[in-house]
């Protein structure tokens, strides 16, 4: 099983940006939810692959926001 410490979340700027226009709650919820995702050693199955992959490759659904995110598994990367 995979834990937290085996995988590292990345933001990139505007995922970064996008985030602090949420409120302070909103924010922590988003940051809770993906160290569950991923701590959960089945990412893959909180996630739904995106048909359009010009932007990324999965969203995440985190309440009534959705997180759209690249997950580079050889890496254990998942970057916002």
């Amino acid at each position: 099983m995979n834990s937290i410490s085996d995988w590292k979340i990345y933001f990139k700027l505007r995922a970064a940006e996008d985030l602090k226009r949420l409120p302070r709650n909103f924010q922590k919820r988003i940051a809770d939810k993906m160290r569950f995702f991923v701590s959960s050693g089945r990412l893959i199955k909180f996630a739904k692959r995106l048909k359009d992959m010009s932007l990324d490759d999965y969203r995440f659904r985190v309440g009534n926001h959705r997180v759209v995110a690249d997950i580079i598994l050889e890496s254990k990367k998942v970057i916002l």
